[in-house]
C-alpha cells in the first residue's frame, strides 16, 4: 500500500471494541463494560439507542416456495428454447405468448440485486421523517414499524401485513407527512396510513383505502386507536416488479414515482386528483429513484449504465452515461440539493454530480473518492480489511456532513466529512472527502450492556429527525440486528 495514502487512513477499532459515534469528527470507541464513551455522548445532548433483532412473526415457508418455484420455471424455459423450440420451429410470437403467459410470472425479471432469490430477510428499511420510528421491510411480505419509547428507553414493535405486498425492494415515508408509508411490491405499491385514527384518514381526503390493523408484537394495545390503518394500492396493468419509488417532497404535493425492473417508464401517481402519468423514454428498466430535497430534481438509475436527471419544472433531463453492464447501486442527495453522491456496483468509487446553475444541464459529474481494498490496523496492531466494491451509501440529513459507506466484503463502515464537498469539486483548492474512522457493530441490550459484533451490514439509513444534538445512523446487518450510531456534528 502506499505509505502517503497508509498515513491518511484513521486507526481501525481495537478487536475489543465497537463504535458508539462521533463527536465534532472525534470516533467514539467502546468496550463491554465502559461508560465513559456514553457519557461522552450524553454531556453533549446526544442519545445512544439500543440495538434490535428483527424476528419473524410467522416461520412459513412460502418464500422458500418462491424460489424453488422460480428455479424449476428458469429450468424449464431453458429447456423450452434451447431443446424443443429448435424442433417444433414454431414462430416467435408464439414463443412470447408462452413466454408472458406461463413462464414470466415466475421469472426473475431482471438480475439487479433487489429481485435476487437470494435476498437476506432485511430488504430494505426507512426512517420517519419527523419521529424516532423506523419502518423495516422484510422479505416475507411484512414491514415492521420499530418506535422508540423515551420513557422506558426501549424499542416498541408493530407490523403490517397484505396479502399483495409480496417481494417488497423499496420504502419510503411521505416528506411533512404525519405518517404516510408507501411500499414498493412485486404487482404495485401499498400506500399506508399509520396516523392511527379515522378521523385523521378522512382529513386527507383520498379514496380507495382499505382498512386495516396494526398488529402489536408481543401483546395487544392499551389503545384502541393505534391499531388502524388504511391502505391504498396502486397498479398498473402490465407494470410489475417495482424496483423504486420516491416521493415528491413539495409542500402540498401528494405525487409518488414509481419505477419498475420490467419496464423504462417511470409512472408519478397522484393520490390527490387520482391521476397517473408516464415519464416515458427509451432504455432498459429502472431500478433506483431520488427526489432532492426541494423537490426541483428527481434522479432515475436504469439498467445498463444510463441514468437521468429530470427538472420537475419543466420535465426535461439529462442524461448520465456509465460503462455498459453497470449500474447506479447506491445514492443519496445533499440536504441542499445541490450535489448527488452515487456509486456504481462493482466499483470502488463514489461519484458526485453538482450543480452550477438551475438547470438539468448544468450539473457537472466527477469522482469524489476512491476506496480500494486496503489493510488498515489498530493502534494495539489488530488489522482489518476495508475498501472495495461498495454497497451502499448514506448522507445525514441534517447538515450533510457525515457520509457513511459500506462495502460488499467487509464487515466496517467507512465514516467521513463531507461538509467540504459542498463547493464546487472540480476546485483544486477543495479538499477531497475526509476519512474519519470505521463503525464497527455493537450489540447494546436495553440494560446498556455493549458486546462488539463483525457483522456484514446490508442496509444504512440517516435519521432524519435530530436526536438532541447528534444524529442517528441505523445500519442493519446480516443477523437481522439493526445497530445504532449517534453523530454530534
Amino acid at each position: 500500500m502506499n505509505q502517503q495514502r497508509q498515513s491518511l487512513l484513521p486507526d481501525a477499532p481495537k478487536k475489543t471494541e465497537a463504535t458508539l459515534g462521533d463527536v465534532h469528527g472525534a470516533i467514539v470507541y467502546a468496550t463491554g463494560d465502559d461508560t465513559t464513551a456514553v457519557t461522552t455522548f450524553t454531556k453533549q445532548n446526544a442519545h445512544v439507542f439500543p440495538s434490535m433483532f428483527v424476528t419473524h412473526r410467522d416461520a412459513d415457508q412460502l418464500v422458500e416456495q418462491a424460489q424453488l418455484t422460480r428455479v424449476f420455471a428458469q429450468v424449464a424455459y431453458d429447456y423450452f428454447t434451447k431443446v424443443i423450440q429448435p424442433v417444433l420451429d414454431l414462430p416467435q410470437t408464439l414463443v412470447s405468448a408462452l413466454y408472458n403467459q406461463i413462464f414470466k410470472p415466475f421469472l426473475l425479471p431482471t438480475d439487479h440485486h433487489s429481485f435476487s432469490a437470494l435476498a437476506p430477510e432485511i430488504r430494505t428499511m426507512a426512517w420517519h421523517p419527523h419521529r424516532n420510528v423506523l419502518a423495516v421491510a422484510h422479505r416475507k411480505s411484512t414491514v415492521y414499524i420499530f418506535s422508540f419509547n423515551e420513557q422506558e428507553q426501549k424499542w416498541e414493535s408493530s407490523y403490517i401485513s397484505d396479502p399483495r405486498m409480496k417481494n417488497i425492494t423499496s420504502l419510503e415515508w411521505k416528506p411533512r407527512a404525519a405518517g404516510l408509508l408507501a411500499v414498493g411490491c412485486k404487482y404495485g405499491v401499498c400506500v399506508w396510513h399509520l396516523a392511527g385514527t379515522k378521523e385523521a384518514h378522512g382529513a386527507l381526503g383520498f379514496a380507495g383505502f382499505e382498512r386495516h390493523a396494526i398488529h402489536r408484537v408481543g401483546g395487544a394495545s392499551d389503545k384502541a386507536q393505534d391499531n388502524l390503518a388504511f391502505m391504498q394500492f396502486l397498479s398498473t396493468p402490465d407494470f410489475s416488479h417495482i424496483s423504486a419509488i420516491a416521493w415528491d417532497p413539495t409542500l402540498t404535493s401528494q405525487v409518488i414515482a414509481v419505477a419498475s425492473g420490467t419496464d423504462n417508464t417511470v409512472l408519478l401517481y397522484d393520490l390527490l386528483s387520482d391521476t397517473t402519468v408516464p415519464l416515458k423514454r427509451h432504455g432498459k428498466p429502472n431500478v433506483l429513484m431520488r427526489w432532492s430535497p426541494d423537490g426541483q430534481w428527481l434522479f432515475v438509475a436504469a439498467m445498463g449504465g444510463e441514468a437521468r436527471l429530470w427538472d420537475t419544472d419543466n420535465w426535461t433531463s439529462k442524461r448520465i452515461l456509465e460503462p455498459s453492464g453497470f449500474y447506479v447501486k447506491s445514492a443519496c442527495w445533499t440536504p441542499d440539493s445541490s450535489n448527488l453522491y452515487y456509486t456504481i456496483n462493482k466499483k470502488d468509487q463514489v461519484h458526485v454530480l453538482f450543480k452550477s446553475h438551475d438547470n438539468a444541464e448544468s450539473f457537472l459529474e466527477t469522482i469524489a473518492l476512491k476506496v480500494p481494498s486496503e489493510t488498515v490496523q489498530s493502534i494495539s496492531g489488530d488489522k482489518y480489511t476495508v475498501g472495495g466494491p461498495i454497497k451502499e451509501i448514506a448522507i445525514d440529513h441534517k447538515k450533510g456532513n457525515r457520509l457513511a459507506i459500506s462495502f460488499e466484503y467487509c464487515n466496517l463502515v467507512a465514516l467521513y466529512d463531507a461538509k467540504r464537498m459542498w463547493a464546487n469539486p472540480l476546485n483544486s483548492d477543495m479538499k477531497p472527502l475526509i476519512p474519519i474512522g470505521y463503525i464497527r457493530g455493537m450489540h447494546t441490550n436495553e440494560s446498556g450492556d455493549r458486546t462488539p459484533k463483525d457483522i456484514k451490514p446490508l442496509h444504512m439509513k440517516f435519521a432524519p429527525a435530530a436526536t438532541g444534538a447528534g444524529v442517528v445512523l441505523a445500519i442493519a446487518r446480516e443477523n437481522d440486528e439493526i445497530t445504532f450510531t449517534t453523530h454530534v456534528i
